[in-house]
């Protein structure tokens, strides 16, 4: 008798045991990175000098002199800040894609090939050259472009999956081509920018997690803990529309609906992340199946592990960013060479019709 044998109640304990060790192990590990990429910055302090500025902002100590003062302003302004952003970002994007390639059964679905970037790029270059806006900020006009038109891609693919009944491929093939014609729209738009106007976009469009500062947390923090809470409390659903449709339609699971809905979901804080922080790729496309070799398939425990990883990476990479030049350069470049051949591998050893 050929096949795999069914696994006996004993190994189903085993392996869950496991992968709640892992998940504790990781957790434990994404905390100590992201206090130690505090310590890559443009002043050398190291872990120790950051710890002693925490410890003396708790404890309300006088500042000794002005070194003193200019360096808790950096830690709590720009270092803490940004290190738990980069984290929170990594997690939303790394968590849209595990769900989105659940879903959509395909390992090359990610909220960017839904045209969510190419969507926020859009709304950016209409804001900056013709100076449309809500009265708000600078910044606060671009956040706020930026979420509204990276929510448009998402409205065409839902309209499609609703009354065009799309297929699983068929919805990757729609984002892709919304995702050409917002960025064909925004290369149009930008022949009439001028030279600084041309930059901003062009910075903006890189990526870039200097813009988080400590105003982010409190859009950043609150969406991804909402983000995982509906999700997670989806898991269920999301695993058996991973399935062929008809099966789950036995299941009582309708796949179109539970397939637009986490659409929506994703798409929304995905949008609330790339208003932050501009366009990064590849962190919601590679780490998403990094992380289903490394703990199954079962979205319960796939999407905090997607998220560990997720905000690891990104700090990993916005390390790399911050130690190449002086005042550094984008991250969404840093994630572009190393994501790039990493999801190249990752296709190369991925088995035949293992997302079938």
């Amino acid at each position: 008798m050929s096949g795999k044998t069914a696994r006996t109640p004993e190994e189903y304990l085993g392996i869950r045991r496991k992968n709640v060790i892992l998940l504790a192990v990781t957790t434990v590990l994404c905390v100590i990175v992201t206090y130690v990429s505090m310590s890559v910055n443009d002043n050398h302090m190291s872990v120790l000098d950051i710890t002693g500025v925490i410890i003396d902002h708790i404890n309300n100590v006088p500042f000794e002199d002005t070194r003193a003062e200019f360096e808790d302003y950096f830690v709590f302004k720009y270092y803490i800040p940004r290190a738990i952003g980069c984290v929170t970002v990594g997690s939303m994007l790394s968590v849209g894609g595990a769900v989105m390639q659940t879903i959509i059964r395909n390992p090359l679905a990610d909220p960017y090939t839904m045209g969510i970037s190419s969507g926020a790029l859009l709304g950016v270059s209409i804001s900056i050259i013709f100076g449309i806006g809500f009265g708000l900020s600078y910044s606060m006009n671009l956040m706020v472009m930026a979420f509204l038109f990276s929510m448009l891609p998402c409205g065409v693919i839902v309209f499609f999956t609703l009354f065009k009944k799309a297929t699983s491929g068929l919805i990757v093939l729609i984002g892709i081509a919304v995702s050409y014609v917002f960025s064909a729209t925004s290369t149009i738009i930008m022949l009439s920018a001028s030279t600084m106007e041309y930059e901003r976009i062009y910075q903006w469009s890189l990526g870039s997690l200097s813009t988080i500062t400590a105003d982010s947390w409190i859009y950043l923090i609150p969406s991804l803990v909402v983000m995982m809470v509906i999700l997670m409390y989806m898991h269920k659903v999301i695993n058996i529309a991973s399935v062929d449709d008809k099966l789950a339609t036995s299941l009582g699971v309708n796949s179109s609906r539970t397939r637009i809905i986490c659409l929506i979901v994703v798409s929304a804080f995905t949008s609330i992340s790339v208003s932050f922080v501009g366009t990064i790729g590849f962190v919601g496309l590679i780490i998403p199946n990094i992380a289903r070799k490394i703990i199954g398939s079962d979205s319960k425990i796939l999407l905090p592990f997607s998220a560990l990883l997720g905000g690891m990476f990104l700090l990993f990479c916005d390390c790399i960013a911050r130690s190449v030049i002086l005042g550094g350069i984008a991250v969404g470049i840093v994630t572009a060479l190393i994501g790039g051949p990493m999801m190249l591998l990752i296709l190369i050893k991925m088995k035949k019709n293992s997302w079938a």
